[in-house]
């Protein structure tokens, strides 16, 4: 069963069959690094870098519904955009430290992507935890 996951642009996931989370960039088959995302009207896609070790980096462009083959069992599909709010945080006008969140929101677009791959393959984001 395919995995579901959004990113957005800046963001990196690692797949491989043997990957150690101490050395991912090592140790990793595929680094898929989410570029842009691309939002407007009549205009949904997602930019990607893809470093294999065989091929180098690859750029790709997906539009909704496109597929990517990393390899003859893994692929990459765009699903759609997912929009995502977020309130900044502003700075004190006192100390400068970080105080509460601003009154207004804005939007980044996040990639809606579809990997499928064997079960033994993983994927791991750049911005997971550790478990302890």
């Amino acid at each position: 069963m395919p995995l579901r996951i959004a990113r957005a642009a800046g963001s990196v996931f690692y797949g491989g069959e043997s990957l150690d989370r101490d050395n991912l960039e090592g140790t990793c088959e595929h680094r898929v690094w989410v570029r842009g995302v691309v939002d407007l009207e009549g205009r949904h896609e997602v930019h990607l870098n893809v470093h294999t070790r065989r091929k180098g980096h690859e750029d790709h462009v997906l539009a909704g519904g496109e597929t990517l083959r990393l390899n003859d069992k893994v692929f990459v599909e765009m699903t759609g955009i997912h929009p995502y709010f977020v309130k900044p945080h502003m700075p004190c006008p006192e100390c400068g430290r970080s105080g509460g969140t601003s009154e207004t929101s804005f939007m980044l677009p996040q990639a809606r992507l579809i990997v499928g791959a064997p079960r033994s393959y993983q994927i791991v984001r750049d911005d997971a935890r550790k478990k302890t």
